[in-house]
């Protein structure tokens, strides 16, 4: 089949001519068999899209003056580097 494409949802070739939508992303058409696969794609393309900002914020809260406390008894492991 010449100028045939796969749906990236379910897999099903489909041609332009015949496919019930075609979606660009990244510099890419891509074709779909159904609406409903159509959808499908945008709405992992929405979930995987970066906050609109595009600013991340991570911050760190203070330990509380028990988690600060020394313990001078027996010997432990930390549970990050072992």
């Amino acid at each position: 089949m010449q100028n045939s494409h796969i749906d990236p949802i379910c897999g099903m070739t489909v041609t332009p001519e015949t496919a019930a939508g075609h979606f660009e992303h990244n510099g890419e058409t891509h074709y779909f068999c159904s609406i409903g696969c159509l959808e499908k794609f945008r709405s992992t393309l929405a979930a995987k899209a970066p906050a609109a900002s595009g600013l991340v914020s991570i911050s760190r809260r203070s330990p509380t003056a028990d988690e600060m406390r020394i313990d001078t008894e027996g010997t432990h492991i930390d549970p990050v580097c072992k």
